[in-house]
């Protein structure tokens, strides 16, 4: 196989630093200072997103956390994939699906024209693709998520930011568009604003 020239590693020495690069903080920080390729999807470029973002000074306890926390996603995931027989790209576009839910067996029993129309090409290919169940991988799908959240709550500790952590209970990809990072003193702090952009 040969890989595009664009292809990015990440040595990282840590399941903590891994959980890091993998929140949704740093996919943000990503989006803002990367280029993107047409609007359509991100070239991440490590000189720009990953040797600039601000990493949190971790603690032991913290530290403890954010490993196994890493590490349970690593693994979630691997085996998510593998069980699956699917590829990053193809997970986080289900991953990131709003529809790709439990569907009721009324649902699920849809003609596929109706399906297709409703839930998109997609998922209709999740759900015709043979010796794949479509209810078993909607609900590991899920796990991830929550997984990817509880993932978030503990990264966002570590940066021991003052946050209205209420405005995150549930929704944090809305919330998120309503998150700034401000910098002084060299420290960072992430706050919650109410109102227009300057």
């Amino acid at each position: 196989m040969v890989y595009s020239e664009a292809t990015v590693v990440l040595a990282l020495d840590s399941f903590s630093e891994f959980a890091i690069c993998n929140s949704s903080f740093h996919s943000e920080w990503a989006w803002k200072y990367c280029s993107t390729m047409g609007g359509v999807g991100l070239r991440y470029s490590p000189s720009d997103c990953f040797e600039n973002f601000p990493f949190p000074k971790i603690e032991n306890t913290e530290a403890e956390k954010l490993e196994q926390i890493g590490k349970n996603y690593h693994q979630k995931r691997q085996a998510l994939m593998q069980n699956y027989q699917i590829g990053l790209t193809e997970l986080y576009n289900l991953f990131h699906q709003p529809h790709f839910r439990l569907l009721s067996d009324y649902e699920m029993g849809l003609e596929d024209k109706i399906f297709e129309k409703k839930y998109g090409k997609n998922l209709l290919k999740v759900r015709k693709t043979q010796g794949i169940y479509y209810k078993d991988l909607a609900a590991a799908v899920i796990e991830l998520r929550v997984l990817h959240s509880q993932m978030d709550k503990i990264v966002l500790e570590a940066y021991a930011w003052q946050i209205r952590l209420n405005a995150l209970k549930q929704n944090l990809p809305q919330a998120l568009p309503k998150l700034r990072l401000q910098t002084s003193n060299s420290c960072f702090r992430l706050s919650y604003w109410e109102g227009k952009k300057k």
